[in-house]
């Protein structure tokens, strides 16, 4: 089994600011981004995630940004 600790996002001219919480829709399975950050522009960077559909796989290889998760799963993650 492969475990997906970081995920890499590439900013256009702008940069672009992640809220922890926040989720990614797309790959192999969604992921939950567990910290805020600040990404440069014209950069890529690693960000640290945690999976939310553990053990489901898809055909999917894009990424899209979706909903923030709820309170509740939220601070899961920040007490983790």
């Amino acid at each position: 089994m492969q475990t997906v600790t970081t995920v890499d996002a590439a900013t256009g001219p702008m940069p672009v600011l992640l809220l922890g919480g926040d989720t990614i829709i797309g790959g192999a399975n969604s992921r939950i981004i567990n910290i805020t950050i600040l990404l440069k522009a014209a950069a890529k960077t690693a960000i640290s995630v945690s999976c939310l559909e553990m053990g489901r796989w898809n055909d999917g290889r894009r990424f899209a940004s979706a909903r923030p998760v709820d309170h509740a799963l939220r601070s899961m993650v920040a007490d983790s």
